[in-house]
């Protein structure tokens, strides 16, 4: 029993007030005086039509009702039986023999209105109940947190088990959906674990190397990346000491190599054997021809591949906060637009010249918010002034040419902060590229090809899809 005040409760209730039925043979067609007709009578749309009549005309129920509503009510209820016995359930058949890419496509393509299922969808769907995919994500992402920050998806975990399942079986490897949909149930719980630990290593080895949460430039060479030390686990102990110059060079040529495309499954095996190959054989890595201009950098869209892989290349230079010289922190970094965007011109060219890789920096979260819209001229000028009081202007300096900051030399000479007014705009983006371009001569090295016309690149760069 509960309280006077409490709710109702069950809990402790025996089941004697629980009643089961069956349908019989002898179960009538209609109950209650004929208002209650039998579910599966509706389908008769003879017998169902004369039990509808029988009760407007004879039931008490619609006693007060004339002939003319009787009638408009019988049709209501006709209307609805005939709406049950016309619903039809759209369904597609499909062959045995067709492959699991086919089946895929169809069932995306019935779906289309909704939430497109991504690759991870449907390999929870295929391997469900042994293994459950879903559940082993999760585990996976409350023991390596780096997987959610970097919004690793269960796919690129399953490409990783593809990738190395292909290379032992001695074959090219492609993970492409098909491929990732025909791995064993037992493969996948064999190496699922062995592959997480070789995607947080990948991702470790990218966050040393500019890599920042929402601004990774590419995942598939991840994916080769991670491929390869599930092959060779202690590469991502020595890889740095070892060769850190020639993979940092080997990753960022791909990432700004010429079509570079995010979703692209080729790419990943052909990486990972380029890799597995300088490993076991000794041949030399490969490094793509990387074609650039200053232009090409101050007029890169957002969209491009290449932007992700430029904003990387300037975070593994920038260590401290340009204007306190305290350490960035990876969950207290922000963008910082060195020309505001509030001074954005009519001009649609220009305008969209705020946005420029080359008007972009890396500030703590709390310098940032503080300088809001402040223009370059003030804070420059604020910050020479607080330079000479304290006599550190050799270190401003440095953090001037830290954050690729053109004409730092000339930090102590005066009107330095003069340069940064808004009439020099343009001319900044120019001298700032063509920092950053030497920024990626030296980590790429010989495999930068720098354009010397001042035309656009738009035959180099693809979007990303």
């Amino acid at each position: 029993m509960t309280g006077k005040d409490e709710p109702p409760s069950f809990t402790n209730r025996t089941t004697r007030w629980s009643r089961v039925y069956y349908k019989s043979s002898e179960e009538p067609d209609r109950k209650k005086r004929n208002r209650q007709i039998r579910a599966d009578l509706v389908l008769d749309q003879q017998k169902c039509d004369v039990y509808t009549s029988e009760y407007i005309e004879d039931s008490p129920d619609l006693a007060e009702l004339d002939r003319t509503k009787r009638r408009s009510e019988a049709a209501r209820i006709k209307g609805y039986f005939e709406r049950i016995r016309a619903y039809s359930i759209p369904f597609v058949i499909i062959e045995p023999e067709v492959g699991l890419g086919s089946i895929c496509r169809v069932f995306e393509t019935i779906n289309s209105t909704g939430s497109r299922p991504t690759t991870f969808d449907l390999a929870v769907a295929r391997f469900f109940p042994k293994p459950d995919l879903r559940e082993l994500m999760d585990a996976a992402k409350e023991r390596a947190p780096l997987l959610s920050r970097y919004d690793v998806d269960g796919d690129r975990i399953l490409q990783i088990v593809a990738t190395v399942r292909a290379d032992r079986e001695n074959r090219v490897p492609e993970p492409s959906r098909s491929e990732l949909l025909r791995l064993p149930g037992s493969r996948i719980e064999q190496e699922w674990d062995l592959a997480v630990d070789s995607m947080v290593s990948a991702l470790e080895w990218a966050s040393r190397n500019g890599a920042r949460r929402g601004k990774l430039p590419n995942f598939g060479i991840l994916v080769s990346l991670a491929a390869f030390m599930r092959l060779f686990p202690d590469e991502d102990r020595r890889i740095d000491k070892d060769r850190g110059a020639a993979l940092g060079r080997w990753y960022f040529s791909r990432l700004l190599r010429p079509g570079a495309r995010v979703a692209a499954n080729w790419p990943i095996g052909r990486d990972f054997v380029d890799l597995v190959r300088h490993k076991r054989e000794g041949s030399p890595l490969t490094f793509e021809e990387v074609r650039l201009s200053e232009q090409a950098i101050v007029e890169m869209p957002e969209q491009d591949n290449r932007f992700n892989a430029l904003r990387c290349i300037m975070a593994s230079s920038v260590k401290t906060d340009l204007l306190t010289g305290n350490d960035l922190m990876d969950d207290e970094i922000e963008e910082h637009h060195i020309f505001p965007r509030s001074q954005r011109a009519f001009d649609p060219r220009r305008r969209k010249l705020y946005d420029s890789i080359a008007n972009r920096t890396l500030l703590l979260k709390s310098t940032n918010r503080a300088l809001s819209n402040e223009r370059p001229r003030v804070y420059i000028e604020r910050l020479i002034k607080s330079a000479r009081e304290a006599g550190v202007v050799e270190g401003l300096r440095a953090r001037l040419r830290e954050h690729l900051v053109p004409w730092s030399e000339s930090v102590d000479e005066p009107g330095f902060a003069d340069r940064f007014e808004e009439r020099n705009f343009e001319q900044f983006l120019r001298e700032r590229a063509g920092l950053l371009l030497q920024k990626v001569r030296e980590t790429i090295g010989e495999s930068l090809l720098i354009r010397s016309d001042a035309g656009p690149e738009a035959e180099e760069g693809e979007v990303e899809e």
